[in-house]
């Protein structure tokens, strides 16, 4: 077992690029951008990176992919790309243009004055799925009058302008929720709880070295069985695959985009046989690490 002086995935020597948001775009400070990727010649980034706010990006051009958190997802016009604070990302694409809506949760937070506002939303809540939405032409229509109008606000910025776009923002998210409901329609799409919450933000910093769920419970002030029912009934997942899941993104990254050989990975993800990592990735995966490496980096 590494001992636990062992820095964390993200504080590695190959730690990726981060990205700020750009808080004084508009001259003043506003804390949400809406423009066109066009408008953006930074936005498409070489190298592996990730984001320190929410982005939604409708694309109108171009194919494709973006790889998520080692998560791959089609990039094609009408789709809808979502990605998280702290995700790693790239991209491979051709021709790509669209409309983007970029925020940090603290937008969301200060107007609704709820925490878990963002994380009741289907497709931020991260996991092993696609990080992509497509949406029907009639939809994808829709969603582009309501970024077009986020835009025109922007540029002509007034007294009441905050309060505007926030109004329009969350209209916005509600109605792409209720197009991912649609499509998913066999989801349960929970609502999360304040210890599966705190649970959560527990695992993605702790991971890496903590694996079993009576120690993140035990620091939670509950049972580890009592954990897992929360976690079933308002994250519908038991509380170990949040583990898991953290896990496997943990180690998809660092196979994308680190030069680590899957045995020191292992070592840095605190496993203390590279047989039961190499099996627990390829469970999780669907295959083995070193092929999920030659497959990502084709």
């Amino acid at each position: 077992m590494p001992t636990r002086r062992q820095p964390p995935p993200e504080k590695q020597r190959n730690a990726v690029r981060q990205v700020d948001f750009h808080k004084t775009k508009y001259g003043r400070e506003l804390l949400v951008d809406t423009a066109w990727l066009h408008e953006m010649p930074t936005f498409l980034i070489d190298e592996a990176h990730c984001l320190r706010f929410h982005e939604i990006l409708l694309v109108t051009r171009g194919s494709g992919t973006l790889w998520l958190d080692g998560l791959r997802s089609t990039v094609r016009p009408g789709a809808v790309l979502f990605t998280r604070p702290g995700e790693v990302r790239s991209w491979k694409v051709r021709d790509l243009d669209g409309i983007c809506l970029c925020f940090p949760a603290l937008f969301v937070e200060e107007f609704f004055q709820d925490p878990l506002f963002l994380d009741r939303l289907p497709y931020f809540r991260g996991g092993a799925g696609p990080a992509a939405l497509p949406l029907k032409p009639a939809a994808s229509a829709r969603l582009r009058r309501k970024l077009l109008a986020m835009r025109r606000e922007l540029k002509s910025l007034r007294r009441d302008t905050v309060p505007v776009l926030r109004a329009q923002l969350h209209e916005l998210l509600v109605l792409i929720a209720r197009e991912h409901a649609r499509l998913h329609r066999h989801d349960t799409q929970p609502v999360p709880h304040r210890l599966t919450t705190k649970y959560r933000a527990l695992v993605e910093r702790d991971a890496f070295r903590r694996h079993q769920v009576s120690d993140y419970a035990r620091q939670l002030g509950v049972s580890a069985a009592h954990l897992n029912v929360l976690c079933k009934r308002h994250l519908g997942t038991p509380a170990k695959k949040v583990i898991h899941d953290r896990l496997a993104a943990h180690a998809r990254r660092m196979l994308l985009y680190t030069p680590d050989s899957a045995q020191r990975i292992s070592q840095l993800l605190g496993f203390e046989d590279p047989s039961y990592f190499t099996r627990f990735f390829r469970r999780v995966n669907g295959c083995p690490p070193g092929q999920f490496r030659r497959r990502g980096t084709a």
